[in-house]
């Protein structure tokens, strides 16, 4: 590599582009770019291009049915921005599908707790989030991340009252992080987030797929 501070990504393979690898992907590309490396892309479809993959769009730049809200990658810095971005995805879904009391307000609960948690407890600078909305299979699909310090090193940094073992390994700390009650705040909070997050996040459509969307408890 002539420049060992420049990269160029070849999109030449990409032709579809997911939340669960292009959240991460961009907060990565942050990540490195903040680190003085000057990262690059060639070769990229339209199709790619225009989730924002390697420009995050920011709600600033967002216009109610002029500026495509999902399949875009979206940074956010603050509890506002987050706030923001939350209810306008609230308002994509209701504008594109019909949803049995009480999902729209549990969506909009569910976003705004795992976005606020980037600064809640990851003390990263910001968050990226990314949705989609598959009509066909009837699925919303959301990511979120961050280039934080991660759930594991969040929980064995905060309360002494947490159970140590269960910490020593990423992934069973994850699954501890879900759990009632579970904080890295002690008692300064409930440890409820999480725990509200997974019981509430699952969809699954009505009887015979003819109905209206609702959230699986």
């Amino acid at each position: 590599m002539p420049d060992e501070d420049a990269v160029e990504i070849d999109f030449s393979r990409a032709h579809g582009v997911y939340p669960n690898g292009a959240v991460p992907f961009a907060a990565a590309v942050s990540f490195y770019r903040a680190a003085g490396v000057l990262i690059t892309g060639a070769n990229m479809t339209k199709n790619v291009e225009r989730t924002h993959l390697l420009n995050p769009m920011r709600i600033g730049q967002f216009e109610r049915f002029i500026t495509p809200l999902t399949n875009n990658v979206w940074r956010y810095d603050t509890e506002e921005e987050a706030q923001k971005l939350a209810d306008r995805y609230v308002d994509a879904l209701v504008d594109q599908v019909r949803c049995e009391n009480g999902v729209v307000d549990t969506l909009n609960w569910c976003l705004y707790e795992v976005m606020d948690n980037v600064f809640q407890h990851s003390r990263a600078d910001g968050g990226f989030v990314m949705m989609q909305i598959h009509k066909e299979s009837r699925k919303c699909v959301i990511a979120v991340g961050d280039t934080g310090r991660g759930i594991q090193l969040s929980l064995v940094a905060g309360s002494t009252d947490l159970d140590r073992q269960r910490l020593s390994q990423a992934h069973v700390a994850i699954g501890y992080a879900v759990e009632q009650g579970i904080t890295s705040k002690g008692k300064l909070n409930q440890g409820n987030g999480l725990f509200g997050l997974k019981r509430a996040s699952k969809w699954r459509p009505s009887p015979n797929c003819v109905g209206p969307w609702r959230l699986v408890q």
